[in-house]
């Protein structure tokens, strides 16, 4: 009798195991977005010009969506404008859309800074705003957000939250953005 309780509590015990194992190790759900065409949209740049997404979707693109005032925000930016500089990344588009500042705080922000990367900004315009964080699912707790838009013009990775300049390059190489990148490591 003392031997069949001792199985049974071993039993328990390692179901219990196995069901924390599984609700940890369960993938999280693809994003939606991922094998849809992006969202078009229209942003201004620093200078205030009015610009189009579709103007940087010839080739391979990142996206960064991020906000002034956090200190995750500026580190992406950062982060960003380096695998815009990176050579094994060259011929990645690399597109940073701000979602917080005003037209003259971004201009500020750029000011006597030396981006590599493009710079967008949703400008003064509420509905503007509204409308990119309808079509890209944003909200501010889950920002910095990253899309990696692959040729053809289809989005093959949604990446929420923060990440450091070499996670966001290996997330690069496996989705294959670049062809000269091997799926291995960082690289050629």
């Amino acid at each position: 009798m003392d031997i069949v309780k001792r199985l049974l509590a071993i039993c328990a015990g390692g179901a219990a195991i196995l069901i924390v194992l599984l609700v940890v190790a369960k993938p999280r759900p693809e994003s939606p977005l991922v094998g849809q065409r992006p969202g078009e949209f229209e942003a201004f740049d620093p200078g205030g010009a009015l610009c189009s997404n579709k103007d940087y979707g010839s080739g391979p693109v990142l996206y960064g969506f991020w906000l002034v005032a956090t200190p995750d925000g500026a580190e992406a930016v950062r982060i960003l404008d380096r695998i815009a500089r990176d050579e094994q990344t060259r011929g990645l588009s690399v597109v940073a859309i701000n979602l917080d500042a005003s037209s003259k705080r971004m201009r500020e922000f750029v000011k006597d800074k030396d981006f590599k990367c493009v710079i967008l900004h949703m400008g003064d315009d509420p509905e503007r705003l509204r409308r990119i964080m309808k079509l890209y699912h944003l909200t501010s707790g889950r920002l910095p957000r990253y899309f990696l838009i692959k040729f053809r013009y289809r989005i093959v990775a949604d990446l929420e939250g923060p990440r450091t300049f070499e996670e966001l390059k290996q997330e690069i190489v496996d989705v294959e953005m670049l062809p000269w990148l091997t799926g291995k490591g960082l690289t050629p």
